[in-house]
């Protein structure tokens, strides 16, 4: 009778499941507490304005130091700003780490933060047994940091928009460097076309990218089925070719990637916080 008592007991809780505490089920919590569904990033990061001398901002900066780790916590910095708390080391390694087998060291995420601070992308500050990170403006300047908008003429021509099926889907995990640099190289140019059309040899003058970091980049992307490509033969005017005909490759992000997707998710997020916006209004008017 005991055991028949235990069983039934047992079934009481079978609906009951264990939830995983990894990294990427925190990394989902975070961005379903954040209530978008893309953040924004300063263009400013990726390149200069074509008015300054020079066009290669901090993300090229960081291709060339080889700063994988800052790159990718500068970028969930972003994704996450809106909900930001003073989490433990460990608990920033899990959420950095996300889907990766061996997620980072807190002192490797030490390291990587104090690299921001270094660039003037953040701030650090321990509170407690955390760390509290303030992002700062985008372009290395110091500046207290302003959600992105598209009144942003001072800083930078606009923004472009992560959505955050890149962490999700453990995308941000996989690209190394070069594919982490070109995937936002292609954001950057895709935020008014759908497509872009940049020569490799001119990408070291444009973005600070070499041409082999490009070419490793886009075959990352290509491998993850995100990247389109087509080859347009143009008219040679400068007459080297025998044939009179020189190769232009034209480039797209595929979806969810993809400038209508981005275009749609941005939509959708906007209708959102009107939504929430009219709720709020009506719930704080006195009674008639």
């Amino acid at each position: 009778m005991g055991a028949m008592n235990n069983d039934t007991e047992r079934d009481v809780f079978a609906h009951i499941q264990h939830e995983s505490g990894d990294g990427a089920a925190l990394r989902a919590d975070r961005l379903a507490d954040a209530l978008r569904t893309v953040a924004p990033l300063r263009k400013v990061f990726v390149q200069r304005q074509n008015t300054e001398s020079e066009r290669p901002s901090l993300l090229g900066k960081m291709v060339r130091a080889r700063a994988v780790l800052p790159l990718r916590t500068f970028l969930l910095v972003h994704a996450l700003e809106p909900v930001l708390e003073p989490w433990p080391l460990g608990t920033w390694a899990k959420l950095v780490g996300g889907t990766s087998a061996h997620p980072p060291s807190t002192e490797a995420v030490s390291r990587a933060f104090n690299s921001l601070v270094n660039l003037k992308l953040v701030e650090r500050a321990p509170v407690g047994n955390g760390v509290r990170i303030t992002p700062l403006l985008e372009d290395g300047s110091g500046r207290p940091f302003e959600r992105a908008s598209g009144k942003d003429a001072e800083v930078g021509p606009g923004y472009l928009v992560i959505p955050d099926v890149f962490w999700t889907s453990g995308l941000a995990d996989r690209l190394k460097l070069p594919g982490l640099a070109m995937f936002l190289v292609a954001l950057h140019e895709t935020t008014q076309e759908q497509t872009y059309q940049i020569a490799l040899e001119r990408m070291a003058e444009w973005y600070g990218i070499s041409e082999r970091t490009a070419e490793r980049g886009y075959l990352e992307l290509s491998k993850e089925q995100l990247l389109l490509t087509h080859t347009q033969w143009v008219r040679d005017r400068k007459m080297r070719t025998p044939k009179g005909l020189v190769p232009r490759v034209h480039r797209a992000l595929a979806s969810p990637y993809s400038k209508a997707a981005r275009d749609e998710a941005q939509a959708k997020n906007r209708k959102a916080a009107r939504k929430a916006a009219a709720g709020a209004t009506t719930a704080a008017a006195p009674p008639a």
